[in-house]
């Protein structure tokens, strides 16, 4: 995921997004198997929890969207394998709007800076006014602020992660994780 230039995090980013897609389409050859579904739970539910949270620590900012991506996506796998398809497709067709608009800011950002260390970036608000308004819209698309799609795509999805066997943990593990990509995307903004 992470490339020299911003457009070549957006191209990785889409071909990693075309394995998820690539998920949706076969799972209903695969759907129902438990031993499928568990591991797809574990992997998902780890990947999403793991990947924000190193994203948190991240200082390089190309290095800490990509790794809000892979937690993204990590939601992703987690609701195909609750049996929750038609969340995991609005989270799927509603991720590129939101990343694009936090990958246009960063890119910006990147490429008028000699560095990418997000303890020596700052001033984006009183220098870019119009980049610190793309990527606050982008950064509230993504995790699911209410008027915005992916509030629909989450919320659809902690709805039906209620009836799955452990409702309790898989919930937890959505809120925490669209609760720790907030603070990564609060952290990318405010430095």
């Amino acid at each position: 995921m992470e490339g020299p230039i911003p457009s070549s995090v957006l191209r990785n980013s889409v071909v990693v997004v075309g394995g998820a897609w690539l998920l949706l389409r076969i799972e209903p050859l695969a759907g129902g198997e438990p031993d499928r579904d568990g591991v797809l739970v574990i992997v998902g539910g780890t990947t999403a929890l793991v990947g924000a949270l190193i994203a948190l620590a991240q200082i390089d900012i190309k290095r800490a969207i990509s790794f809000l991506v892979s937690s993204w996506l990590g939601l992703l796998f987690l609701a195909v394998a609750s049996g929750a398809s038609d969340s995991a497709w609005r989270m799927l067709l509603i991720y590129p709007l939101p990343m694009a608009l936090i990958l246009l800011a960063v890119g910006t950002v990147t490429v008028s800076n000699v560095t990418q260390d997000l303890t020596q970036l700052g001033g984006l608000w009183s220098r870019r006014p119009l980049m610190g308004l793309a990527f606050l819209t982008g950064a509230a698309g993504l995790v699911a602020l209410p008027p915005l799609g992916g509030f629909g795509a989450l919320a659809t999805l902690v709805g039906s992660l209620g009836g799955s066997q452990a409702p309790g943990l898989l919930i937890g593990i959505v809120l925490i994780t669209n609760g720790l990509i907030s603070a990564a995307l609060v952290g990318g903004s405010s430095a």
